[in-house]
């Protein structure tokens, strides 16, 4: 990491001191272990076991705070009540939940991106930058975004298996995907459609108490267990969260 404590803010561009913060925000990792009582996540990514994820110097402290916002009320609002399993109806913004998803899609193509210089993903950055930078939420709404509660989803209630989750993020064909233990949030670009299976999961204010799924959402949640079988089976630990990067 580097370890200067000066630069310039990602976000705003202003020259000040950069705070070191989490891709995916601290706390609902923080969450996470407290709930669970483990201590370590398997990252899926690079395959090895790891007690916490990466950190960066992005941001100034103002930003940071930015963020922070819509953190504090993605967790309260939603992740919360999805980890607990309420099952009761769940309401939110729109505007600020897609916000919290975009700020980590964002976060993802900075630090993780292959192909930085190439002119599709610096357009791509600064469009993003200024949404967020200028929390223009009538232009976040309009993007397609997905959430997937699997705590939620009836065939994955089902499964006589158990599935853990983990944290990940993940990128392929246009579509940026976000795991949280028992929660999916996925990205897609310009006016890709996710498909009509995926239409209930479209983020639009409100969460079912259940859903009954497709069979092609069978067909994945069987494909999902097997997937961590083999991830369990190949590191003999059980308390390890984990779970496969590919999804879709």
């Amino acid at each position: 990491m580097n370890r200067n404590k000066t630069g310039s803010c990602k976000l705003c561009c202003k020259f000040s001191e950069l705070r070191v913060g989490h891709v995916i925000p601290a706390s609902i990792i923080k969450y996470v272990k407290k709930k669970t009582n483990k201590s370590q996540f398997f990252n899926s990514l690079d395959m090895r076991v790891t007690e916490d994820l990466a950190k960066k110097r992005l941001m100034c402290g103002c930003c940071e705070s930015l963020f922070g916002k819509y953190e504090k009320y993605f967790m309260e609002k939603v992740y919360r009540p999805i980890f607990e399993n309420t099952l009761v109806e769940i309401k939110y913004s729109t505007e600020k939940v897609k916000y919290f998803i975009l700020s980590i899609v964002w976060r993802y193509y900075l630090c993780y991106s292959t192909n930085t210089s190439c002119n599709k993903t610096v357009s791509t950055l600064e469009y993003l930058r200024g949404l967020l930078l200028g929390e223009k939420h009538d232009s976040i709404s309009s993007l397609s975004i997905h959430m997937m509660p699997f705590e939620r989803i009836d065939v994955f209630r089902e499964i006589p298996f158990e599935l853990p989750g983990s944290f990940s993020l993940a990128g392929r064909n246009n579509h940026v995907k976000i795991q949280f233990p028992g929660l999916l949030l996925v990205s897609c670009g310009g006016n890709i459609s996710m498909g009509d299976e995926f239409a209930d999961f479209a983020v639009s204010g409100k969460i079912e108490s259940i859903y009954i799924a497709s069979k092609m959402l069978l067909n994945v949640a069987l494909e999902h267990v097997e997937g961590n079988r083999k991830i369990l089976e190949k590191h003999n630990n059980r308390n390890v969260h984990t779970y496969p990067s590919e999804f879709l």
